[in-house]
């Protein structure tokens, strides 16, 4: 599996890359700066609007680190989510967005955004923040023809937690612990990222390898009906004929120092008949 990760040389970025080469998964780093870049994969040194179709052709996953952690920094046409949605348009390539737990729903009943509707605790820029999510989160669920999902982290993302390795996945309901808590240090954020690409990808895998068994189990079937219908007459026919050259011939039943000859002209005849009658149906 590669992956390609942008925004690589941020705090969530490069622990990504970082991660994903420990567990043997190739990467490129598509950062707009050279400084603090991670890994020994390949460097992209490009800005996001920049990026082609082409330049990550190769990857099986595009890792947005950018659009919702930073989505204050960006205008709302300029947000590299936008540009990412057009180069992946109908590709195989697949798009993991690093969300924000603001378009959680806040409880089961799923009314209720975790954003949504007055917040006396925050101040102006982070309401902003969470209104902009929101708003992104809504025009990216329009989009049909990219195969895109959104990993968000809980209420709280400690960039200076040290990682527990201790994890879960849920759906798309905030997660509160037993106390009232809902933080994840940056650590486990990122390798929960790199399990849940596993996890995809060793489904996918699992998937893909049931659809060649059944094409394999269907075409040996198709075969075998195609033989008995069409080929198993004119092969018993040759046969009965190769016998016949054998015996007429080569003195076919009688112990001599021929045998082996006998038996190999006789293999050979037939699989060429075969091979050839196989062609001849197929192509003509």
């Amino acid at each position: 599996m590669k992956i390609a990760v942008l925004g690589a040389n941020n705090s969530i970025g490069s622990k990504i890359v970082l991660k994903a080469e420990e567990q043997g998964i190739g990467s490129v780093c598509v950062v707009d700066s050279f400084s603090n870049v991670p890994g020994n994969g390949k460097v992209l040194i490009k800005p996001c609007l920049d990026l082609t179709k082409d330049d990550i052709k190769d990857c099986h996953y595009v890792i947005d680190t950018i659009s919702f952690l930073s989505i204050s920094k960006f205008s709302s046409d300029d947000l590299p989510l936008w540009h990412l949605l057009e180069i992946l348009k109908d590709s195989e390539v697949k798009l993991l967005e690093l969300g924000s737990c603001t378009f959680l729903y806040s409880d089961n009943t799923r009314q209720r955004y975790v954003g949504s509707g007055d917040n006396e605790i925050l101040d102006d820029s982070e309401l902003k923040h969470e209104k902009l999510c929101i708003n992104a989160y809504k025009r990216l669920s329009l989009c049909k023809n990219v195969k895109w999902s959104v990993l968000c982290p809980p209420l709280l993302l400690d960039k200076e937690g040290y990682a527990s390795g201790k994890f879960e996945f849920h759906d798309d309901v905030l997660p509160v612990g037993l106390e009232g808590d809902s933080f994840i240090s940056e650590a486990d954020f990122s390798s929960s990222v790199i399990e849940l690409l596993k996890k995809t990808f060793s489904d996918f895998s699992k998937g893909l390898n049931a659809k060649l068994n059944y094409f394999f189990r269907i075409s040996r079937t198709l075969f075998h009906k195609f033989y008995h219908n069409h080929l198993k007459e004119k092969v018993d026919y040759l046969k009965e004929k190769i016998d016949y050259v054998l015996v007429r011939f080569f003195h076919k039943g009688e112990l001599k120092n021929y045998v082996l000859v006998r038996y190999l002209i006789k293999e050979l005849l037939l699989y060429f008949t075969v091979a050839f009658l196989f062609f001849f149906l197929v192509f003509f």
